[in-house]
């Protein structure tokens, strides 16, 4: 405020008597003034000695008069010239012992000054409103009654005043107060103001409800979560010989250090459901008085050994919704009632730990417990609770696609908690989604560009690396043609994010050699023409679900949810795989087969259900000479598989009219090559519908814009001139002079043609098991530029690196395995200051792209993408049912018929879940986690001995 009411030089005059004068007097030396005097009307012992003494050795340049106070204002040619001040004493002591400073007659003197500030406390002159001197302030015959001090008087709880539809507060009310009070009014008064306007009734603000530990019971040392037990740092005193002989303060104060070791001995501030208590809500809407449920209270020691969740059964209400979703909903009953009667608590099995259960560590019981019984640890050095602020989003981790909230506070992310909204996936996550977010407020996130000078990288800010990466690139584009150039690209970027990268690459690099590290490896098992045709909708009401080629429970936890909800309301599971696991255990018929013989079995199965529904299988010419080869049509059963489950399984898909078959186009264990096709053809042969997961989250969401060599946005071939046609009309380029992308990127690395790399959020050298003659070609080019998330092995060996944004900070969309386009928002600012759509454009733009790559915002190149890819034109994004989900028969793809022979070919895929530094870092950081609990909870239980199982 100063700064903007004068540009502060010169002698500057601060008159006041307190803490508000002596921070006047240092924000003047702060903004330049050459000379800051201080008037002060009472003596220098009356002065505040610690602020005394800051004042003294922290602005040596204030002076300081004591017992001076002004008189008047000289000004000359209208300007302020000098302050007419007059010298004090103090008179005799009155009844209490305090003498008051009078003036001393003919002390004045002038003070020549420039500005003078006036930090002297005020009086209201409410009268002047009384009285009419302020004219029209009151209606005719209105009074405003004032208190016997002379204040307005209100009514306390809303702050209305004797004048109909006139409140007050501040210090018209409390008289002289403190800043805050008058804020605290003002809020108070805000609310009774609305409920007048919207009512013509003012109403009090409610009172929240709150129920404390210390209303019942004494709270001890237990009750507080594990933290510092280090003593309290005694403050700093000066010794008795140097206190004997000054009057210096003798409380030196604590160093920084201290401060800081101090603030981590503090205590918990409170629940950490304190924001989200549906209890806390109910009770303040009615009214609660929680006196009259005061009495006996049980009292429990939480649980705290789990490393993600924590239990208080202190705070449970019996409400069962934990029990419920553990069993129901999960199938894993690792909640449930112990005792009877008043002695009912609702704990993990048997009464000990949630480590000792099969706890799946999903936290779909912290989304549903209505009081925070139940709580997620918070990776914060305070728990809270934190007012956050909610923003929705889309899980980045499988290619199910959760709807998710990010909880932040300030530039913070605090939590990550379940979506309430009407969704797909019905609210429900896995603990990837609900815990796997660490990484955003991580201390080794890479928030700087390197650069590479020399053989060191070194740090440089992210627009000095984006300036000297186009540099390069626009200088080895005319080096190397577009065959030798390449550009992979992440599944786990969004949409806009994947959509640029291919722009990029297409229009700036001139190179169609864009995707994904993920697809150069199992090109045997891609199938790309395969895609879902079944929602989750359908699986969750589905009469019929046959799983094949996936274990769900591991791979996409929520998929599997909402089988087992299917299941609960009726269906019939039925599950094809080489060893028994969680989903085994649900299905009313398993299938167990040799690894690979997958497709033996659904074609026996075929068989029988031909057999059941008066069928022959001429009918189905892409299946017939495949069951002829195998004679899968006759009574013969797939090794290991009993004929009676094959006429069980058989007779339920028959009985059955919603069918929906599961599968992995991921799986990783033994399977026959381009096994999806067969899928796919059986699907249509029983009049069942498809829904094929993905491993990442946008797998076939980078597909759909273009990350492939050989199709443009919408899987529109290269090769079609009316649609490279129109593509160029509307990025204003000449695509039809690219040359013809390569036959095979992976075989192009194995042969070290490719001299310029982009790898965007990809880490194939950290990778365990990625082919080793693909990471030797990699390295092998003359150029890398890696951007990404982490610190990871590939950023070790590339030219330049650059920071991206994760998907809490920052917009766009996903398109999940059912083919859904969904949106994110950004939740936080992205703490390298710029989104990674930005980054791409920016590079574009310093290679001379600028107005091709040119977006205001996120939404603008959604947007483009609607426009661009022939199969979104009819999305609308996060559209309800079938309006969000692009249709298949927009597809220019046509099916592809299995070939006998390739069921004869045999093969484990890659394993690319790793190929990113996501879900190894996960992977680390949640099996240490638990193992590290596992082992302290063991030791406390060894330590207390068997007698005391709660305190363990």
């Amino acid at each position: 405020a100063l700064r903007k009411k004068t540009d502060l030089y010169g002698k500057v005059l601060v008159v006041g008597g307190g803490n508000t004068a002596i921070d006047c007097a240092r924000t003047s030396l702060r903004l330049g003034a050459a000379e800051v005097r201080l008037l002060y009307r009472r003596t220098r012992t009356e002065m505040p000695a610690n602020e005394m003494e800051i004042v003294e050795a922290e602005h040596e340049g204030i002076q300081m008069d004591f017992l001076v106070a002004p008189v008047r204002v000289i000004a000359s040619d209208g300007r302020l010239a000098s302050l007419e001040c007059i010298r004090m004493e103090l008179g005799e002591p009155d009844a209490s012992g305090r003498r008051s400073p009078r003036p001393v007659r003919g002390s004045e003197f002038k003070i020549d000054c420039d500005f003078v500030i006036a930090a002297i406390g005020q009086n209201t002159k409410v009268e002047e409103l009384v009285d009419g001197r302020v004219s029209d302030f009151l209606p005719f015959g209105e009074v405003l009654n004032l208190t016997r001090w002379r204040t307005i008087q209100v009514n306390e709880k809303t702050f209305e005043t004797s004048v109909d539809g006139v409140f007050s507060g501040g210090d018209v009310v409390t008289g002289a107060a403190t800043a805050i009070e008058a804020i605290a009014a003002g809020r108070k008064a805000a609310h009774a103001i609305d409920t007048y306007i919207r009512t013509g009734k003012a109403q009090p603000e409610p009172v929240e409800f709150c129920s404390r530990k210390d209303a019942f019971r004494r709270v001890t040392i237990e009750d507080l979560r594990d933290g510092s037990r280090y003593a309290r740092r005694p403050m700093p005193v000066l010794s008795a010989e140097e206190r004997r002989k000054s009057f210096a303060e003798v409380e030196q104060g604590y160093t920084t250090e201290d401060v800081r070791r101090e603030s981590h001995r503090c205590l918990e501030c409170g629940c950490v459901a304190l924001f989200d208590c549906d209890l806390r809500r109910h009770a303040t809407d009615y009214g609660v008085d929680i006196s009259s449920f005061i009495g006996e209270a049980k009292v429990y020691f939480p649980d705290r050994s789990h490393p993600l969740i924590e239990l208080d059964p202190n705070k449970c209400i019996l409400c069962g919704r934990c029990v419920r979703v553990c069993s129901e909903v999960v199938g894993v009953a690792a909640y449930g009632f112990i005792n009877r009667g008043f002695n009912t608590v609702v704990r993990p099995a048997l009464g000990g730990s949630l480590l000792d259960t099969d706890c799946v560590s999903c936290g779909l019981c912290i989304g549903t417990c209505p009081t925070g019984a139940i709580a997620g640890k918070i990776p914060l050095d305070k728990p809270g609770p934190w007012p956050s602020r909610s923003t929705p989003t889309v899980c980045h981790y499988c290619g199910v696609g959760c709807r998710l909230q990010y909880d932040a506070f300030g530039n913070s992310l605090v939590k990550v908690s379940r979506f309430d909204g009407d969704c797909p996936t019905l609210g429900n996550h896995c603990r990837k989604g609900r815990f796997g977010f660490n990484y955003v407020m991580a201390e080794d996130r890479l928030l700087r560009g390197q650069i590479r000078a020399g053989r060191e990288l070194q740090d440089a800010s992210v627009d000095e690396a984006i300036r000297y990466a186009a540099m390069r690139l626009k200088e080895l584009t005319r080096r190397y043609s577009g065959s030798e150039i390449a550009v992979f690209v992440s599944p786990r970027l969004t949409n806009e994010e994947a959509y640029l990268a291919q722009k990029l690459a297409r229009v700036a690099l001139k190179t169609h050699n864009v995707t994904s590290l993920a697809n150069l490896v199992n090109r045997e098992t891609q199938c790309p023409e395969v895609v879902s045709s079944a929602t989750y909708r359908d699986l969750a009401d589905a009469q019929a679900v046959l799983v094949v080629n996936s274990s769900t429970a591991d791979e996409h936890f929520v998929a599997d949810l909402l089988a087992k909800r299917a299941i609960r309301k009726g269906a019939k599971l039925i599950y094809v795989g080489p060893e028994e696991n969680h989903v085994s255990r649900f299905a009313e018929v398993f299938l167990k087969c040799a690894g690979g013989d997958q497709m033996e079995v659904l074609l026996a199965l075929l068989g029988r259900y031909a057999k059941l529904a008066s069928l022959s299988p001429s009918e189905w010419p892409a299946l017939e000479p495949l069951m002829a080869d195998r004679r899968a049509a006759s009574d013969k059963a797939p090794s290991g598989v009993s004929p009676a489950d094959l006429d069980e399984a058989a007779g339920i898909l028959h009985k059955s009219i919603l069918k929906v078959i599961v599968f992995n186009k991921d799986y990783r264990g033994t399977r026959s090559a381009r096994d999806g096709r067969v899928i796919a053809e059986m699907s249509r042969a029983i009049g069942a519908s498809v829904l094929a997961l993905r491993e990442k989250a946008n797998m076939q969401g980078i597909l759909d814009v273009g990350v492939a060599p050989d199709w443009l946005p919408g899987y529109v071939p290269v090769t079609e001139e009316a649609a490279v046609e129109e593509l160029e009309k509307e990025w204003c380029v000449v695509l039809r002079d690219l040359e013809r992308p390569l036959p095979d990127v992976a075989e192009a690395l194995r042969r070290r043609q490719i001299k310029v790399a982009v790898v965007l959020g990809e880490d194939p050298f950290g990778a365990e098991g990625y082919p080793r003659e693909i990471l030797d070609g990699l390295g092998a080019a003359d150029f890398i530029l890696v951007a990404d998330l982490l610190a990871t092995a590939t950023t070790k060996i590339a030219n330049v690196v650059l920071p991206l944004s994760s998907p809490a900070e920052t917009g766009g969309t996903f398109t999940n395995s059912e083919r859904r386009v969904q949106s994110l928002a950004r939740a936080i600012p992205p703490r390298t200051g710029m989104e990674t759509w930005e980054v791409l454009c920016h590079l574009g733009a310093e290679m001379g792209y600028r107005f091709k790559m040119k977006y205001a915002n996120v939404e603008e190149v959604t947007a483009e993408i609607l426009r661009v890819a022939p199969i979104y034109r009819d999305v609308t994004v996060n559209g309800a049912d079938g309006e969000g989900i692009w249709d298949p028969a927009r597809l220019p793809m046509r099916p592809v018929d299995p070939e006998p022979g390739d069921l004869d070919e045999r093969l484990t895929p890659q394993s690319t879940i790793f190929l990113d530094a996501l879900e190894a870092r996960f992977g680390r950081w949640f099996d240490q986690e638990i193992s590290t609990a596992r082992e302290a909870l063991w030791g406390r239980m060894q330590a207390a001995g068997a007698d005391s199982p709660e305190r363990s």
